[in-house]
């Protein structure tokens, strides 16, 4: 770490990266009688959505989910996950009686969940991933409201180069990157891209495509002009999700949608990495504890 200092990216040695990706990777198989236990023989009642069912295992809440396509010798295989009991981060701000729930530093911290298991993908995970599916509706939220991210079904590894190539363009109208959509390339600035316009999301409280004037707009394009506009503060003030307008200062607000803008510059390369905006959104979490925002 001494040789690092003054670098301008510092690199953990092979062997603690091996230690830190080999954390807790054993798998755990329960058996077809467990699984039927903890959800009552996959009973309506325990149906959260489509083929996702809730139970309890072995004292843990979970949510346990068909495997479509993974079917051996005529069964069905199952994945078993922790079980997020407040459901998406997107179901909490399109909902107003929960959105109001929702206060700038949970807000602040959410966005920093999210960062932190960007930047292990990008940089721990070995090998690295991009997860490209980056939106409000895959970051699920635990019962203190703290975020992690799910559905990895198209997770791309970028073993061996850090480009890829998408045979077919995936995606959320308003969260895929140019790059990505136009050329279907596939590097870790496009998860950098998404996340910028979840951060968006959780600063005013609007969906990624919204209606303005009639139209449909890119809430991304719309917050651009406002940031790089005279009269930021101002503007962004009247497009603020109304229940933090009273509950933050609009500066430090002003400081995550810059840091948002910074990750969707049309070019790839000029936007941060996870580990920087980590650091920002540290920096943004201590100033708005000295701050004494709620």
């Amino acid at each position: 770490m001494k040789r690092a200092v003054g670098k301008k990216k510092a690199i953990l040695p092979k062997d603690i990266l091996k230690a830190i990706t080999d954390v807790n990777h054993e798998l755990k198989v329960l058996s077809c009688e467990e699984l039927n236990a903890a959800t009552q023989d996959f009973s309506c009642e325990y149906r959260i959505g489509g083929s996702v069912y809730r139970g309890v295992v072995r004292g843990n809440g979970v949510a346990v989910k068909e495997a479509l396509g993974h079917r051996h010798r005529q069964r069905t295989r199952y994945l078993v996950y922790e079980y997020m009991e407040n459901g998406s981060l997107k179901d909490w701000l399109m909902d107003r009686s929960r959105s109001e729930l929702l206060s700038w530093n949970q807000r602040v911290q959410i966005a920093l969940d999210i960062a932190n298991g960007l930047d292990y993908l990008h940089n721990s995970a070995e090998p690295p991933y991009v997860h490209t599916g980056i939106k409000s509706s895959n970051v699920l939220l635990d019962r203190n409201l703290r975020a992690k991210i799910a559905n990895f079904s198209m997770a791309r590894s970028l073993e061996g180069g850090g480009f890829a190539m998408a045979g077919t363009v995936e995606g959320t109208l308003g969260c895929m990157a140019p790059e990505y959509l136009e050329g279907g390339l596939v590097t870790h600035k496009i998860d950098v891209y998404a996340f910028g316009v979840v951060m968006l999301e959780l600063i005013t409280g609007k969906d990624a495509v919204i209606k303005h004037e009639g139209r449909e707009k890119l809430l991304s394009s719309m917050m651009i002009s406002i940031v790089e506009g005279r009269n930021a503060q101002v503007e962004l003030s009247n497009f603020l999700d109304s229940i933090m307008r009273d509950g933050c200062q609009v500066g430090l607000a002003l400081a995550m949608a810059k840091l948002s803008v910074a990750c969707l510059r049309q070019d790839p390369d000029s936007r941060p990495s996870m580990g920087e905006v980590v650091s920002l959104l540290l920096r943004l979490q201590m100033e708005s504890k000295k701050s004494g925002v709620a």
